[in-house]
Formats: structure tokens, C-alpha cells, sequence
């Protein structure tokens, strides 16, 4: 197998490294770019064979496709929680462009287009290399647990949590974490394959991105439903080839099955969260850097912007970044 690949979610990172203790030069935030390049050396030392590149948030082409998404991030915040959210998002977008900068100088490459979100670029080279290469996708964001294959796992380095394709349905503290499925009393009644991860998705729904589900099914009931019938189409075929009658099913089941309506919502959130979906968009101004490292450059960087325990061994800080070109 070639040499890997390490996909970054450069946002869900920035945004965490944003959440941490301020520090900043004058007026300018930087604890965001500090703490994004320590883990990223940190993970590239532990996985020297792994090619890093971090994946950026373009403006996704799910905006144009479903009026409400997201969209409740565009409102003034008024509880506390979303005063903090809105402040650290605003600390992280002040930091955007040093952290490219930190980035560009690390020789670290960097992947963006204008119409897709990071998890799209991660879908479209999981597609193009899990045949060849291992991969690693670090993120906290669970969407991206549908992509593991036997050569891609899933990493959340901020809460010490992974998932490989052996691992997905097996009751382990990952698992248990990222909620795959317990009952009330502990058992596992867990998924077994990651595709079926975007049917329990696209029945729940996902208040983060403001996606609403199919309505009456939560994570436990959907986790149900797919672990039961294998996927919602299966359910779907079920029910209109008279292999199940509704009037047999849970109220729950019967209104999915007995509602043309929430048929048409699970096939819209197939749209939007299943990030294999062929009715994604082709990529719009799709760009990948290849930066060389620049230690002077770099040493520069962290001269200007005060990142004194970087510079006090900083050969030894780089050479994870010098190993990887190797």
C-alpha cells in the first residue's frame, strides 16, 4: 500500500483550538493558530508515514439546496452558549489567515473549494484512494464516521476516541462515545456497517445544521429501524411490496411508512448528509497546495507571533514536518 493520507478538519480543529485560553499579540487572537499546528505536529509525529492535508470550508452547496441550513448561525446570539459560540467563531475567523500562513510555511497542503464543506473533500478522496492508501480522518464531527472503510478509520485526537472498520459495531469507550446505539439498560443494539450511519442520520435529523428529521424518530429509533430492516430503503421496498403491513408496526415505523411526506424529507436529507450522495455538485475552483517547508520562514512566523516555547528547541519542534517529506 502507498504512503497514507492524514485528512484534517481544519475547522472543527480551529474551532476547538479557538475554545481554549486566549492569547494574543496587541488586538490579534492567536491561541487558535497555537493551538492547531501543536496538535497537528503532535499527530504527525505519531503518524510519520501519513501525508497531512487539512480540509477547508468552502461557502457548501447545501445553502442553495435547503433554504434553512444552518441557518440559525446568522442570528444575533442572546442565551450565554450562544454568545460563546458566536465569540469563539469570531476569534477563529480573525485567525484564519495566520493559520494558513503557519500552514503554508509547515509545508502542510491544503485543500479548498468554493462550493464544498470539508467533510465533501474528505467523501471525494476517501472515494478516489481508500482502494490504495491507508487513511486517517481527524475530526470530531460524525458525519464523517459513514466513510470508514477497512482502510480509513475515523480519529477525534481531542477526545482520545477512534473507529476502524472492525471496531464500528463493537461496544468500546469510541463507540460508546460517539452514541452508535445503547438501549436504556446498556445493551448494544448498534449499527453494523457505516453506510447505515447516513440512514440513522438522515431520519434524526441534525440540530447542529439545523436539518430537521423525518419527525417521531430520534437516534434510538432510527438506530432501530436500519439495524432492523438493514437500511430505509429496504424498510421502504418492505412495506410497498406488502412484506410488512404497517398496521404490524410500532407508531413510529407506521407513520414513516403510511407518510409520502416523510418520504420526501428522508430523501432531501439523503441530499444534504449523505456524503456519498450523487447529487452533490462537482466541485467549484477546487485547489491543492503543495508548499515545500520554510524553517526560517516558519522560525520567523513564530518569532513575530510570540510563540516562545515553539522557538525555545525548534529544531526539534520542526523535524516531524521534515520527516514527512522524506
Amino acid at each position: 500500500m502507498n504512503k497514507g493520507l492524514m485528512l484534517i478538519d481544519e475547522s472543527n480543529w480551529g474551532f476547538a483550538a479557538a475554545s481554549t485560553k486566549r492569547l494574543s499579540v496587541g488586538e490579534q487572537d492567536t491561541h487558535a493558530v497555537f493551538g492547531f499546528i501543536r496538535r497537528l505536529r503532535q499527530i504527525i509525529a505519531q503518524f510519520p508515514i501519513l501525508e497531512p492535508i487539512c480540509l477547508a470550508d468552502g461557502i457548501s452547496w447545501r445553502y442553495s439546496a435547503f433554504a434553512d441550513y444552518k441557518a440559525g448561525r446568522d442570528k444575533p446570539p442572546e442565551t450565554k452558549q450562544e454568545i460563546l459560540l458566536a465569540e469563539v467563531r469570531k476569534s477563529f475567523k480573525s485567525q484564519k489567515l495566520l493559520l494558513i500562513e503557519a500552514l503554508k510555511l509547515l509545508g502542510v497542503r491544503r485543500m479548498h473549494a468554493l462550493n464544498m464543506e470539508a467533510d465533501d473533500l474528505a467523501a471525494i478522496l476517501v472515494a478516489r484512494y481508500a482502494d490504495s492508501k491507508r487513511i486517517l480522518m481527524l475530526t470530531g464531527d460524525k458525519d464523517w464516521l459513514q466513510l470508514i472503510r477497512p482502510s480509513a478509520s475515523w480519529m477525534d485526537v481531542i477526545h482520545e476516541r477512534r473507529i476502524g472498520f472492525k471496531t464500528f459495531a463493537e461496544r468500546t469507550p469510541s463507540t460508546e462515545g460517539v452514541g452508535l446505539g445503547f438501549d436504556r439498560k446498556g445493551e448494544w443494539i448498534g449499527i453494523s456497517r457505516p453506510d447505515q450511519w447516513a440512514d440513522v442520520k438522515c431520519l434524526m435529523g441534525d440540530v447542529s445544521d439545523e436539518v430537521p428529521g423525518v419527525g417521531g424518530i430520534g437516534e434510538k429509533g432510527a438506530i432501530e429501524l436500519v439495524r432492523q430492516y438493514g437500511s430505509v430503503y429496504n424498510f421502504f421496498n418492505a412495506v410497498m411490496d406488502k412484506s410488512i403491513d404497517p398496521k404490524d408496526l410500532p407508531k413510529k415505523f407506521r407513520d414513516l411508512a403510511l407518510s409520502e411526506e416523510k418520504h420526501d424529507i428522508f430523501r432531501r436529507n439523503e441530499m444534504l448528509m449523505n456524503l456519498e450522495t450523487t447529487r452533490r455538485p462537482q466541485p467549484n475552483g477546487l485547489t491543492l497546495s503543495s508548499p515545500k517547508l520554510d524553517k526560517e520562514g516558519f522560525r520567523q512566523f513564530c518569532t513575530d507571533w510570540m510563540f516562545q516555547s515553539i522557538l525555545t528547541d525548534f529544531d526539534n519542534w520542526v523535524a516531524p514536518f521534515e520527516r514527512k517529506l522524506s
